[in-house]
């Protein structure tokens, strides 16, 4: 239960370049998503059906995701080994090594093995096809994520990518994409990922994503940290933070804040050529 709990968490959880050129500031995206009821139990709701709103704030060597529909806020900072999960509404947050976290939860996109006795076959790469978005020049990057473990179903995702070189960001930005690897601002997107676990069903999930608006801002330090009249635990475990995922659902559905038809069944998909609306 715990690995399928983990596989779940991997999915949710989305550049060498110079500092004096790399993008600060903020940038919205608009998110739909579609997972199978297998998908939401085992994220503790966090996974659910419809609408997602997330901002990701961009400062040097951090950034900030913050899941605007679910009051969920993300703080990466490597040069502190750090990883933050805090919820405005409860304020409290957990705190775990940097390291540990984004290798657990947020690479399940990327070329590496991220738990033990997996294999990877990776394949996303550029494509000869352009495309302008919001004005933007953008190169498509495609391909599939295809992870086994210890001989298990495979899980395949398969990934479409409108990627811009026009606002340079962080390496660590690629977390936010769950490891992806390109070389720029995803402008545009979709994974579609199909998996099945032995006596608890398929793993299916569908997100199409985009960008509604880039902001090259000023960011203030005070924006990279969690608030200092907020509870802070510290743990060593990856999988000790995820108990802030309970108590954030239940605290939105307690308030009816929880997103409408969350739970409903749907099978929705979009192509990363068609225009959106979500």
């Amino acid at each position: 239960m715990k690995y399928a709990l983990t596989i779940v968490l991997m999915l949710l959880i989305s550049v060498a370049v110079g500092a004096q050129n790399q993008f600060e500031g903020e940038i919205d995206y608009r998110n739909f998503e579609s997972h199978s009821k297998t998908v939401r139990k085992f994220s503790k709701g966090m996974a659910y059906n419809g609408a997602r709103n997330v901002k990701v704030l961009v400062k040097g060597n951090k950034i900030h995701i913050i899941d605007e529909s679910m009051h969920l806020n993300t703080l990466l900072d490597p040069d502190a080994n750090s990883v933050i999960i805090y919820n405005d509404l409860l304020k409290k947050g957990l705190k775990c090594t940097y390291t540990d976290y984004t290798t657990t939860y947020m690479s399940a996109y990327g070329p590496k093995p991220t738990v033990n006795g997996q294999t990877k076959e990776y394949s996303v790469v550029p494509v000869n096809e352009y495309k302008e978005i919001n004005g933007v020049k953008c190169q498509k990057y495609s391909g599939k994520v295809i992870a086994k473990v210890n001989g298990a179903n495979p899980a395949t995702t398969t990934v479409e990518v409108w990627c811009s070189n026009e606002h340079p960001v962080t390496p660590i930005y690629d977390f936010y994409l769950n490891g992806l690897q390109i070389p720029g601002v995803a402008m545009k997107w979709t994974t579609d990922q199909h998996g099945k676990i032995p006596l608890f069903g398929s793993m299916d999930s569908f997100v199409a994503s985009e960008v509604k608006s880039i902001t090259p801002r000023e960011v203030d330090d005070s924006e990279m940290q969690i608030p200092t009249d907020y509870e802070l635990k510290v743990t060593n475990s990856p999988f000790k933070m995820l108990g802030i995922y309970g108590d954030t659902v239940k605290y939105l559905k307690k308030n009816k804040m929880y997103p409408a038809d969350a739970d409903k069944n749907m099978d929705v998909t979009y192509k990363i050529e068609e225009e959106w609306d979500f």
